[in-house]
């Protein structure tokens, strides 16, 4: 079965050059970005568990975010519907989650307990546009700069569990395989026809392709899941950073083991804040592109996947979408961000001029309000499928208000977007 789709979508794409090339990368400028932990929940016994994990494990992490992956990347369940929400809050706070989140931040080393102020150092400043010899500086000259600092970058550390389902649509597998052959019997159709020029078998062509391409999108129908994902944030504040600077800090080569006995015992500072959860479910799969049951699996999951956090950053005001300000032109603005972040026309965005103090923490200082006009479809596999503005590598924005927009400024997704002139909540239409 599995070859005979490869090869009936792959003569469709080769017959009428259906083929999109791919997109070239992209580069943008840095900014301090959210760091992300995320966990799959799989559901052992459920038909494709072993496909959705595999997508699952490829699936790159979004630029938009920072990776602070720790070694436990899936969580085996036995349940057929999703995990409930305190099993998973209890198994993050037995394996000390946050206290992990925090100590990967500073590299502690398991060793001797001592940290290092590096990677907030190379999140916080490098991608901020500071150079590397005025971070150099700032090292040198002690910890407190890179202290306020953190408030920020650690507070926005997040954890994503997804828990997804297979959706098992059983008439739609079973008609799958009179569906494959009677779409292989079609393409012999096809390839006897294709060298004609009579009109009328021409005309007999187009009609053979549309019925294939219906059978087939009929087929990968039948391939569904549903994701609840989980966010949560870890808790990062002035004073349990006080408390952490003040009984467990010893810098590397500096051992303390009486510091390093503190941080073992501290298991009830550091903490994970429950904030919400999302549950989408996949919708129409496009079968143009697809040349596999792999293909399937992958732009499903994928799709569902970035589906689900979208929602979470449109309803969760701390996990909105962040991104720079790519180019600018006259009254244009673009921005390497699109509908795999769930932007849509007519969504407003703030702009924000981030500013460090002299002490080191980011201040966001709103300089004016944009309005997407023209939405990359950057979602998984939307160039192979063809689909409209796949090619455009950014989205375009028209200013609403304010004025000194420049490249290298952040936008964050506001809560309200205008349809036919009439703004209305993020949370309607939906």
């Amino acid at each position: 079965m599995r070859n005979v789709l490869k090869i009936s979508v792959g003569a469709l794409l080769l017959l009428f050059g259906a083929l999109a090339a791919a997109g070239q990368a992209y580069s943008v400028p840095e900014y301090r970005k959210s760091s992300v932990y995320s966990i799959l929940i799989q559901h052992s016994g459920q038909k494709y568990v072993d496909d959705i994990r595999e997508v699952y494990f490829r699936s790159p992490l979004s630029d938009k975010f920072c990776d602070h992956s720790l070694s436990v990347v899936a969580l085996e369940t036995d349940a057929v519907k999703y995990e409930n929400v305190r099993r998973i809050s209890d198994f993050l706070e037995r394996n000390n989650v946050a206290r992990r989140l925090v100590a990967k931040w500073f590299d502690r080393d398991r060793v001797d307990g001592t940290f290092s102020m590096d990677l907030l150092a190379r999140r916080g400043f490098y991608e901020a546009g500071v150079r590397e010899q005025e971070v150099s500086s700032m090292l040198k000259r002690g910890s407190a700069m890179l202290e306020d600092a953190s408030q920020e970058m650690i507070g926005n550390t997040f954890v994503v569990v997804y828990d997804i389902i297979y959706i098992d649509k059983e008439e739609k597998a079973q008609k799958a395989k009179a569906v494959l052959g009677v779409a292989a019997s079609l393409l012999r159709i096809v390839g006897a026809v294709a060298g004609n020029t009579d009109v009328r078998d021409v005309a007999n062509t187009a009609a053979v392709v549309t019925t294939v391409a219906a059978l087939v999108s009929d087929m990968i129908a039948g391939f569904r899941v549903k994701i609840c994902a989980h966010l949560y944030q870890l808790e990062w504040n002035s004073r349990v950073a006080e408390e952490f600077y003040a009984s467990c800090w010893s810098d590397r080569g500096a051992p303390d083991a009486a510091r390093a006995q503190r941080w073992n015992e501290l298991d009830g500072l550091f903490k994970l804040k429950y904030i919400a959860s999302s549950e989408v479910a996949s919708g129409e799969t496009v079968a143009r592109g697809l040349y596999s049951p792999n293909d399937v699996i992958r732009k499903v999951v994928n799709r569902t996947m970035n589906l689900s956090v979208a929602k979470l950053q449109k309803d969760n005001e701390v996990f909105r979408v962040k991104v720079p300000v790519s180019e600018v032109g006259g009254s244009k603005i673009f921005a390497p961000v699109g509908k795999k972040e769930g932007v849509e026309a007519g969504d407003r965005f703030e702009v924000l001029e981030m500013k460090l103090d002299a002490g080191g923490t980011a201040r966001y200082i709103r300089r004016g309000v944009v309005q997407a006009v023209n939405v990359w479809d950057n979602r998984y596999m939307s160039a192979d499928e063809g689909a409209e503005n796949a090619d455009l590598m950014k989205t375009e924005f028209r200013q609403v208000s304010g004025s000194g927009i420049y490249p290298g400024m952040i936008l964050r997704q506001g809560t309200s977007r205008t349809i036919n002139g009439k703004v209305i909540s993020a949370s309607d239409g939906q």
